[in-house]
């Protein structure tokens, strides 16, 4: 005879993993019926392609959650979650085999999107909302039980990630000074003409924070010549020299004109950080309330994409990525090599200790005699020519 004990645990839990596999189930119904209402029945079968696809981002994803909670969900839910991802890459690639309805949607999305920012103005474009985050973001918010249409539910979620721009005026001259000399007479004006400038001076988007600093600035003198030649009408004189009266001519004289202008204007200074505090705390914000799970679902629904986001490594604080102060590398690592490491992990958005690790691993930190390996990789980081 069993223990009692363990025999009230088991069905305990088999109860639990019952009540989690009708949820699932009637979750992954739900999110069907929105499917084929937003998309038809032609999109709907593409889900099944996209989900396909979506298989490939879903085993990284799953880093995202932690192996005992992948134990814990089962087929049923990992099922739940190829979907939720099918759906989103469905309605973020404009090229997908949507219905009439799903196109619709899917443009009322990419238009929303464009509306973040003021597309006529170069500067805030980089820091345009990507529809794919609104289609990963809307996976998890609920729109009917909201009292919301799909296309007011986009509304709401492009209006709530929309970045936040300051600009600021500033007000300066241009400084000239023109000398004009003719037959050897100079003369010299000055004049100032006043101008303002209304610089983007602060960012702060859904995924970074950039602050501009503008410093007074002098530029150099620019000087630029232009030589001709003028008339002029003198008393005529003889072969002597002598002025001959009533009688005058007309005479060539050189003109030159000498003109110097420079700009008293403003230089500025950009500081860009990765910073998700907007996103975090628009999300946790209502309508939404998301919770710290659903965050980092949209964080991988986002990735499956194909969209760059850290918002992971930002919470936990394991990014130094836009850093601007002094690393110090620990021991074994040779610190010439550091602003190399920290240039490049500016471009490229990694770590510099992974760069670094690398650099080690194909190497030894560039001490390798020959730098190429037997299959002809070369270099510092052994990349094939």
């Amino acid at each position: 005879m069993g223990d009692p004990m363990n025999q009230y645990n088991d069905d305990h839990q088999n109860r639990i993993a019952e009540i989690a596999k009708h949820k699932a189930r009637k979750a992954i119904r739900t999110k069907a019926k929105v499917l084929l209402k937003k998309a038809g029945k032609a999109a709907a079968r593409m889900v099944v392609h996209a989900t396909a696809a979506a298989l490939k981002s879903l085993l990284s994803v799953l880093g995202y959650i932690g192996l005992p909670y992948i134990l814990a969900l089962g087929g049923i839910l990992l099922l739940l979650l190829m979907i939720y991802m099918g759906t989103t890459m469905l309605f973020s690639d404009e090229n997908s085999a949507l219905g009439r309805g799903g196109k619709e949607l899917q443009s009322y999305i990419i238009q929303q999107a464009d509306s973040t920012v003021d597309m006529t103005r170069p500067e805030q474009i980089p820091y345009r909302v990507p529809h794919e985050l609104i289609v990963s973001a809307l996976q998890i918010y609920d729109s009917t039980k909201h009292g919301k249409t799909d296309k007011q539910a986009v509304q709401i979620m492009a209006k709530a990630l929309k970045p936040v721009f300051q600009y600021d005026k500033y007000k300066g001259s241009i400084e000239t000074e023109v000398t004009t000399c003719i037959d050897g007479e100079c003369s010299t004006s000055k004049s100032e003409t006043p101008f303002t400038i209304e610089p983007l001076t602060y960012v702060e988007a859904w995924d970074r924070v950039l602050n501009v600093t503008h410093t007074p600035h002098t530029t150099e003198w620019k000087t630029t010549i232009s030589e001709s030649s003028t008339t002029k009408t003198v008393p005529k004189r003889d072969k002597n020299g002598r002025v001959i009266p009533r009688q005058y001519e007309t005479v060539t004289v050189p003109k030159k004109v000498t003109t110097k202008s420079r700009a008293h204007t403003y230089v500025p200074e950009k500081v860009e950080v990765e910073d998700y505090t907007y996103f975090d705390r628009v999300l946790s914000a209502e309508p939404f309330s998301y919770g710290q799970t659903d965050k980092l679902m949209v964080e991988a629904l986002f990735q499956a994409t194909g969209g760059y986001i850290r918002y992971k490594e930002w919470l936990t604080g394991n990014s130094l990525i836009g850093f601007n102060g002094s690393v110090t590398p620990g021991a074994g690592i040779p610190p010439e090599f550091m602003e190399y490491y920290l240039e490049a992990e500016k471009i490229y958005k990694v770590d510099w200790f992974y760069l670094a690790a690398l650099h080690f691993v194909e190497t030894g930190f560039s001490t390798h005699a020959t730098m190429v390996s037997s299959v002809g990789a070369e270099g510092h980081l052994q990349v094939r020519p």
